[in-house]
């Protein structure tokens, strides 16, 4: 197996807004009704995402593993779609329908990871809806694969991978790092050239002057605010993506030891900031823990980090040397 890359990729539709050049003409029309700030902001945003997504597509991997905070998610498992293809559209606010993907997924690879996982105790269950039809997908998945099939040389599959619904910790959940070592010890075996994706946004807490509703939650999600745990978590967060807190630093390589200390402090402060990549981060620790405890080495990169309205978002690649 050739392990390519890992990478973070978030799910928020607003940096569609940043591209001034877009094809879709409400987003042209958004961006230049957006104020400086917020316009640049969006800018940076979506061109980071776009870089993030093209470093890998240029790996030019076989098989994609993605992970998904919203999807088909199950109270107390892992899940993976048990599906051939799946398609949807990054609807959100009741805008940007228009972003969609249609994806091939690796079926029998879905069905042989569900058991490497429940042969070594990880939580997980098969999904198969619409009597075996095409799976559909929601944001949580298809932003973070548009970005990434947008600059695709070639038809890549997919096992897709939903986190369950329990209830967020201040703690490290061991079998989240134990699952990502499993996936690891999984991918190890295939002949396929791999990419890990985690689709994950940042602390949700934010306390924000933006005015505009479509930027903002719904307001049945009655979102608090927390600005010294959100800012805190950020700050945790991407000093685990880089193994220290030099956040001026481009490219590190990355260190298991140095940067757990950095996800504990993060998820000891999830309760309070609200992340919802958080499980998905614990799940790529141990990913990467376990690659690096076999040899591997991984320089790892914050592309891009920003806080547009009441969440934070982060595009981040840890290249396989």
């Amino acid at each position: 197996m050739v392990l390519l890359a890992t990478v973070i990729l978030p799910h928020g539709a607003m940096p569609f807004d940043g591209d001034p050049n877009s094809e879709s003409p409400a987003c042209c029309s958004r961006h230049k009704q957006l104020d400086q700030c917020m316009k640049t902001c969006l800018s940076e945003l979506y061109q980071g995402i776009c870089a993030a997504g093209k470093r890998i597509a240029d790996l030019e991997p076989d098989l994609v593993i993605i992970n998904s905070p919203h999807g088909h998610c199950l109270s107390d498992s892992l899940s993976i779609y048990l599906h051939e293809t799946a398609s949807g559209n990054a609807l959100w606010n009741g805008e940007w329908s228009e972003f969609s993907v249609t994806a091939q997924i690796d079926l029998e690879r879905s069905k042989e990871l569900k058991s490497f996982w429940e042969q070594h105790a990880i939580p997980v269950q098969g999904i198969r809806s619409f009597g075996g039809l095409e799976c559909k997908l929601r944001w949580g998945e298809v932003i973070p694969m548009w970005y990434l099939q947008r600059y695709m040389k070639k038809e890549v599959k997919y096992i897709i991978t939903t986190n369950d619904l329990r209830s967020r910790l201040s703690t490290i959940d061991e079998w989240r790092l134990d699952a990502g070592k499993r996936l690891a010890e999984f991918v190890s075996k295939l002949p396929e050239k791999v990419v890990f994706a985690v689709s994950g946004d940042l602390a949700h807490y934010h306390p924000t002057d933006c005015t505009d509703p479509l930027y903002q939650p719904d307001p049945s999600m009655q979102m608090a605010t927390n600005k010294e745990a959100s800012e805190a978590f950020e700050k945790a967060l991407t000093a685990w993506v880089l193994s220290h807190q030099d956040s001026n630093s481009e490219v590190q390589f990355w260190n298991p030891s140095a940067s757990l200390e950095y996800l504990t402090a993060a998820i000891k402060l999830d309760p309070h900031a609200y992340a919802c990549g958080s499980k998905g981060f614990q799940m790529l620790h141990g990913f990467m823990s376990e690659e690096v405890a076999k040899g591997a080495d991984f320089t790892s990169q914050v592309v891009v980090h920003k806080v547009p309205t009441y969440y934070g978002m982060m595009a981040a690649t840890f290249l396989k040397q």
